[in-house]
């Protein structure tokens, strides 16, 4: 990347509403303009733009870029790119750049904390203890369960399911994992190395699904995730299994983890993503039963925000100074 010259240093953070100067300062060399809505992003404002700053749940499509002609960098605070529109960014010839790993541990400890929340079953004793009722008889009916002796499935192997892995292993589960179905025709049932230092054992999608008690998602929403898990998926788990989702909302078909939910096909699921986000108020998850339900907070951490907008800005900085930047997406 060759150096721009006299050229500004104007930055558009496209983000959402919320206590940004409590997390991070924005350096005072950048001529920073904010914005929470994409029809906030006109052609007067896009003018100079060097680098577009966004996270989730902000949506950067073909229209903004257009608008943002000659920008150099689309800085993504976070892991997750499907906001963007990728195939755009590559037309225009705009990098995208994210923050590979910054909420692996968050994401991880909200794996774990979910997991012991529903084999516990603390949603249910808490309703009892609201309604002044003896919780324990339904508690010890329905069975509150260790994690020791458990097994936890973890679907897509990336730096999120291997913190999975190494906190699960410490509590003394049984670690298993699978690609999805096209993966594992493309590479078999072979673990990587990552697996394999933690002993990780590799099985079909299908049979991880029948054998888990816990089935935690970590694969990206890609048109061959979406709805990855729906009826049929739900219906090969066991009754007493539990569906962890920290992934992406479109890859479970919420209506059918609902009505799986109300009929007891699983025991119940911990849901940290949605299909549309917010949450709407039409979104049958809201009434079912057993389901531990969270507004895609799972790496939400401060230490993960910190991580992520300082890895950031300091990519921001490398292209106004005309380098190369760093974790390009595309």
């Amino acid at each position: 990347m060759e150096a721009h010259g006299n050229r500004g240093n104007k930055v558009i953070c496209l983000v959402p509403p919320g206590p940004r100067d409590r997390i991070a300062r924005f350096p005072e060399h950048w001529e920073t303009r904010f914005i929470h809505r994409n029809e906030d992003l006109t052609a007067e404002l896009s003018e100079g733009a060097r680098v577009l700053f966004t996270t989730h749940p902000c949506l950067v499509g073909r229209a903004d870029l257009e608008l943002l002609s000659g920008i150099e960098l689309v800085q993504q605070v976070g892991v997750g790119v499907d906001n963007i529109d990728i195939e755009a960014a590559r037309e225009f010839g705009v990098p995208v750049c994210n923050v590979p790993q910054a909420n692996a541990v968050s994401v991880a400890e909200y794996v774990i904390m979910a997991s012991i929340y529903l084999l516990r079953r603390m949603g249910e004793a808490t309703a009892a203890l609201r309604r002044l009722e003896n919780p324990y008889p339904a508690l010890f009916v329905k069975g509150s369960h260790e994690m020791r002796g458990r097994t936890v499935g973890l679907v897509g192997y990336g730096a999120i399911a291997h913190e999975v892995a190494k906190r699960a292993r410490a509590l003394g589960m049984k670690l298993v994992s699978a690609s999805t179905p096209e993966r594992e025709r493309e590479r078999g049932l072979r673990p990587g190395s990552a697996e394999l230092e933690l002993g990780v054992e590799r099985l079909s999608f299908d049979r991880l699904l029948a054998e888990a008690d816990v089935v935690s998602l970590h694969v990206p929403l890609t048109d061959r995730t979406r709805g990855l898990v729906g009826a049929r998926e739900l219906g090969l788990m066991k009754p007493t299994a539990y569906l962890v989702n920290t992934a992406r909302g479109g890859i479970v078909d919420e209506a059918a983890l609902a009505e799986a939910l109300r009929g007891e096909v699983i025991a119940g699921a911990a849901i940290d993503v949605f299909s549309v986000e917010p949450i709407r108020a039409d979104n049958p998850l809201l009434e079912a039963p057993n389901v531990f339900l969270s507004p895609h907070s799972g790496g939400s951490t401060n230490e993960c925000v910190i991580y992520s907008v300082s890895e950031s800005i300091a990519n921001v900085n490398r292209v106004l100074r005309g380098e190369e930047p760093h974790h390009r997406v595309c």
